[in-house]
């Protein structure tokens, strides 16, 4: 057994279960509950160091990093996915402590569940067996179904839990019956044994890759399957909400691309035609009802089952590195444009409509100027790091002659272009009543301003990014 493989999951276990215990103690002093935030700052900074050990040990070592009999791979795709992951959780911890105390709902099982979920996502990442993957997606579905519903007086937020569950639990139903069909198919659980039947054109082939892309789209919400994510986009608390925005679906499309990579990029394929009808109708239905939303979590959730349209098209152009890119870059503009909007909810105002922006501009401007930089990036504007994402996908379709999708998707560029400069022209050129200071807490100025700099020095400078995602995607192979 490799225990530097086992480590980051038995870390996140540990410090999960000791922050329950922990907030038992301080529920009769709740000023302390101000370190369990502390503290799992902490437990993300030793896993932290145990992902970067191991992107050291694959570099230097010519044997892959596995562990538990082989069940689990840190391969390139791991490694990504599990960093990607990691800062979605620190963005997370910073974010959440001034929101909470303002809904009034500070517990300690709020970032044990987030945790939890994060170890989940692990084994999204690195599972090379259908069982280690499918309980790593249990795992983290669970947790995200508790979180989306935290805010317990808020019925908005039970009911989008409730949405969610339920979809979520078709979802899962849909996968476990294609892993065992798979698994009937093979005799197999292990991941490259199994994946082969994918590529069969008999009954069980085209039986499992119906559902078990139905399952994984509707967790990356890809249309048709998206119909959950405004719902729970828009009643989960905001951190949640960016959480959720990017770490499940990092973590999805690494489920994705391990299991049908292959059967993608294979010319004419079922799963190929499949993926490219979910990756048009994502485009379309995500950029056309954007524009018609007045709430910005809504406006975000469909947002993403547009970016998860152009995600589906990197696959299609089997551009491993592309997707990496994408991936990086949509989770650091995603995480930022989030913690602007968790500073916008404070005591009596949701910060939820659009008409919340209104003159941020002047009460807010350098939360009002980054807040733009990331919009700007999120619609593909150079010299940003949403620009580099989109350049790379388009690239790829073209050189693998996609040029008719790479033609649709340039398209839902000028689309996305009008609802991103909604928000821009709600803080700029709108005029709004002076109100209140918004609740910019030290942990989301530096989260903003940390996430709006990457955004512009990846757009400026993208070389050494794109080198780290074709050395990942060659570690992958």
């Amino acid at each position: 057994m490799n225990y530097l493989a086992a480590l980051p999951p038995l870390l996140m276990v540990l410090f999960a279960c000791a922050t329950l215990l922990l907030d038992v103690a301080a529920r009769r002093d709740p000023e302390k509950r101000y370190w369990l935030v502390w503290f799992n700052v902490a437990g993300q900074g030793l896993i932290g160091y145990s992902l970067f050990r191991q992107w050291q040990v694959v570099q230097t070592s010519p044997e892959p990093l596995i562990t538990l009999r082989g069940s689990v791979n840190l391969d390139g795709l791991a490694l990504s996915t599990n960093a990607i992951v990691w800062l979605a959780m620190v963005t997370l911890l910073f974010i959440s402590y001034r929101y909470l105390e303002i809904v009034h709902e500070n517990a300690g099982e709020y970032y044990a569940l987030a945790v939890f979920a994060q170890c989940g996502m692990y084994f999204m990442a690195a599972g090379a067996d259908l069982i280690v993957l499918f309980l790593g997606l249990e795992l983290s579905a669970i947790s995200f179904y508790i979180l989306v519903g935290f805010t317990r007086a808020d019925r908005k937020s039970n009911e989008a839990a409730l949405k969610y569950l339920l979809l979520g639990s078709v979802s899962s139903g849909f996968v476990l019956y294609g892993f065992s069909l798979l698994y009937g198919a093979s005799g197999a659980t292990a991941v490259r044994e199994a994946s082969a039947v994918f590529r069969q054109n008999d009954a069980f082939g085209l039986l499992a890759t119906v559902t078990v892309l139905s399952g994984l789209l509707l967790k990356v919400s890809a249309a048709p399957f998206h119909n959950w994510a405004p719902d729970a986009y828009d009643g989960a608390p905001t951190p949640i909400t960016g959480y959720l925005s990017v770490a499940s679906k990092v973590a999805s499309f690494a489920v994705l691309l391990r299991l049908l990579e292959v059967p993608v990029q294979t010319a004419h394929s079922f799963a190929q035609e499949f993926v490219i009808v979910a990756a048009v109708l994502s485009l379309t239905v995500g950029s056309i009802a954007a524009i018609t939303q007045a709430r910005v979590k809504r406006l975000f959730g469909y947002s993403g089952v547009a970016h998860a349209g152009y995600l589906l098209l990197g696959m299609v152009a089997g551009s491993q590195e592309g997707v990496f890119v994408y991936l990086l870059v949509y989770a650091i503009m995603n995480l930022g444009a989030f913690a602007v909007l968790t500073a916008l909810r404070r005591h009596g105002i949701a910060g939820e409509e659009l008409s919340d922006l209104r003159g941020l501009s002047r009460t807010h401007p350098i939360h009002a100027a980054l807040f733009a930089v990331l919009l700007l990036s999120l619609a593909g504007i150079p010299p940003t790091a949403g620009f580099i994402g989109k350049y790379y996908i388009f690239a790829a379709l073209i050189r693998t002659d996609h040029v008719v999708l790479a033609a649709v998707a340039a398209a839902y560029v000028v689309v996305s272009l009008y609802f991103y400069f909604r928000l821009v022209r709600e803080m700029y050129l709108e005029s709004g009543e002076e109100t209140q200071s918004i609740a910019a807490s030290l942990g989301v100025r530096l989260a903003l301003v940390s996430m709006s700099a990457v955004t512009l020095l990846i757009g400026l400078f993208p070389e050494p990014i794109l080198k780290h995602a074709a050395l990942l995607a060659e570690f992958a192979r």
